[in-house]
């Protein structure tokens, strides 16, 4: 009876994690956006048990990195995830096992506007990047800002 216990319970485990799978987020500088940094795509959906990969893409030999959270002063960033500082080529991934809504910013590049968000399951709840808290921040300095 264990046993068959054991082999059912196996069943319903293996088939869930053989399905699922690794998205693939680009950080990287856009040539055509002034070279400001980005994560591409910046808005990813997918199922619970799923990983997302950053991988540095930047041809400008740019560091990159991904935190959880919506900016440095989010008093909660990083205690889902944060990546060293990657070189081109290198890579970092998270798993996410739960539904929900997980914003996500480059430590060096916030400033910068770099900012994604991973939606786990049907989740919608969260604003679009350009309305986080860091992106109206940004968009209220960048008037002041100098035009290259």
């Amino acid at each position: 009876m264990r046993l068959r216990a054991l082999a059912l319970a196996l069943a319903l485990v293996i088939p869930s994690s053989a399905l699922a799978e690794t998205v693939i987020v680009q950080m990287t500088t856009d040539p055509s956006q002034g070279f400001q940094p980005r994560f591409v795509p910046a808005d990813v959906t997918i199922q619970p048990g799923d990983t997302v990969r950053w991988v540095n893409t930047d041809q400008f030999a740019l560091e990159h990195g991904t935190c959880s959270g919506t900016g440095s002063s989010d008093p909660l960033a990083g205690q889902l995830w944060q990546s060293p500082s990657l070189p081109y080529g290198q890579w970092f991934e998270y798993t996410f096992d739960d539904p929900g809504t997980f914003e996500y910013f480059s430590v060096p590049h916030e400033f910068a506007g770099m900012f994604g968000v991973v939606r786990v399951g049907n989740s919608t709840s969260a604003p679009d990047i350009e309305d986080s808290t860091w992106g109206r921040t940004k968009a209220l300095f960048e008037s002041f800002l100098p035009r290259e």
